[in-house]
């Protein structure tokens, strides 16, 4: 998003009802927010962005709920 990050890197060792996994952050220099974070791990990984940092939140129900 055009803000220059310093990435970060990190494990959380395995444990009692959980395996290790190794984690990487993107933060911005300016903000100090985190902008990307991925994890991986033994069984899967995950990438997510973040972005719209204080922006509305709207939430619509799916339009067959029952009322």
């Amino acid at each position: 998003d055009g803000e220059l990050c310093q990435v970060l890197t990190f494990v959380v060792p395995d444990a009692p009802q959980r395996v290790v996994a190794w984690y990487v952050w993107w933060v911005g220099t300016e903000t100090g927010l985190v902008r990307r974070d991925a994890m991986i791990s033994r069984s899967h990984y995950m990438i997510n962005d973040f972005a719209d940092f204080d922006a509305p939140l709207t939430i619509v129900p799916p339009e067959d709920a029952v009322p």
